[in-house]
């Protein structure tokens, strides 16, 4: 039998119940580190995260902590689950109890709770008796648990979305004031998890058709952070609002359905000539057009030839893509390729690394293009 310890990376999309993952602007991104030696310490754990904020979430036999760049053990592995750090505090698990620690370790919310999610504009929810609610970073029960957690999210443009007693999903504010009621759907995505529309730049996309009204007028339209509907149904299709501007779909007896790009009031920025339209993401976006892939600008104007098949969030400077060939690597916001597409799976850039797979072996890669393994395939 082989005793030879193997270790296995686990790196999770940043989503309410995550581990650490996630992108960041901090300055810490540009510290000077040894990357061959944080590789190696890396090595030692069982599984982590990436760095956020300067600090890394590990995972040994022991428990969960956090390391540095340096390698250094900033918090001791002595907790069952840790998050990512997010506004100064980092959820984690100890025992069949949550509360929250600062980046010294320190206990600042108390293990009282049966979940505890990332903070987000002030407010982290909660879990008490299956039910949720959400605390303040002094750790005060300001909406108290009352809302089934399925399908609820953090805040977010000082909205979070709630469960409602109708299977629906409505909106409150920060006192718990619905915004607006519930009425909107939750959604499947990959690996059975349920998502609820987010708010993305003060607007929510939301399908404002009610299942009983039998006009044929589009179903979606748009409400801002106040609860009003900001642009009125008229769409087939609605995107999230990114860079100022989403990507939405129109349908004509005449011409046929389209997508096009629309501005905050509803005004056409970009006509609707695409057979398809994505995000824009560093000020250009990936649109089809007459059977060809080409990335545009925020007028409309393409830029370059689009050979991707999968095309990421902006982070750091990069774009995360993947080619025909199903590598992964990363190009710029004039769609310019500068890291070539060599990997076997990667995640965005976070404070100066992303973590990449290549010829099995999984490692970190700097801005460079420079990688080191983290951990040889026994």
């Amino acid at each position: 039998m082989n005793t030879k310890k193997v270790s296995i990376w686990i790196f999770l999309l940043l989503n309410f119940n995550g581990m650490v993952c996630g992108q960041t602007a901090d300055n810490k991104s540009s510290m000077n580190f040894d990357m061959e030696k944080l590789a190696q310490t890396l090595a030692k754990y069982d599984y982590a995260g990436q760095f956020v904020d300067g600090l890394c979430s590990v995972l040994q036999k022991s428990g969960a902590g956090f390391i540095d760049k340096s390698g250094k053990e900033i918090i001791p592995c002595i907790y069952d689950y840790a998050r990512v750090f997010s506004e100064g505090l980092a959820s984690v698990k100890k025992g069949d109890k949550w509360g929250c620690i600062d980046r010294t370790g320190k206990t600042v919310i108390p293990f009282n709770y049966e979940w505890v999610g990332n903070f987000s504009d002030g407010m982290a929810a909660v879990t008490v008796d299956d039910k949720q609610g959400f605390i303040d970073r002094t750790g005060k029960l300001v909406i108290p648990c009352i809302y089934d957690p399925y399908c609820s999210f953090s805040f977010q443009s000082g909205i979070a979305a709630v469960y409602g007693e109708n299977g629906r999903i409505g909106y409150i504010d920060k006192t718990g004031k619905y915004v607006i009621p519930p009425i909107a759907y939750c959604y499947e995505g990959g690996e059975g998890q349920v998502f609820a529309p987010q708010f993305s730049e003060g607007m929510l996309a939301l399908y404002l058709k009610d299942q009983g009204d039998d006009d044929n007028d589009p179903p979606y339209g748009y409400y801002d952070n106040s609860g009003k509907i900001a642009i009125p149904r008229q769409f087939e299709e609605a995107n999230n609002f990114s860079d100022g501007l989403a990507c939405v779909k129109k349908c004509d007896d005449e011409t046929g359905c389209f997508y096009g790009y629309i501005d905050k009031s509803g005004k056409e920025v970009i006509p609707f000539i695409f057979d398809n339209g994505g995000d824009f993401f560093g000020g250009i976006a990936k649109v089809i057009k007459d059977g060809k892939s080409v990335f545009i600008d925020k007028t409309g104007k393409e830029i370059s030839p689009c050979t991707y098949q999968y095309v990421g969030k902006y982070s750091e400077g990069f774009i995360l893509v993947m080619n025909s060939e199903e590598k992964y690597g990363f190009i710029n916001n004039t769609g310019k390729e500068i890291i070539p597409c060599i990997y076997d799976n990667a995640y965005n850039f976070s404070d100066g690394l992303a973590k990449v797979k290549k010829n099995g072996v999984w490692g970190l890669l700097d801005k460079q293009g420079k990688f080191s393994a983290i951990q040889k395939v026994q």
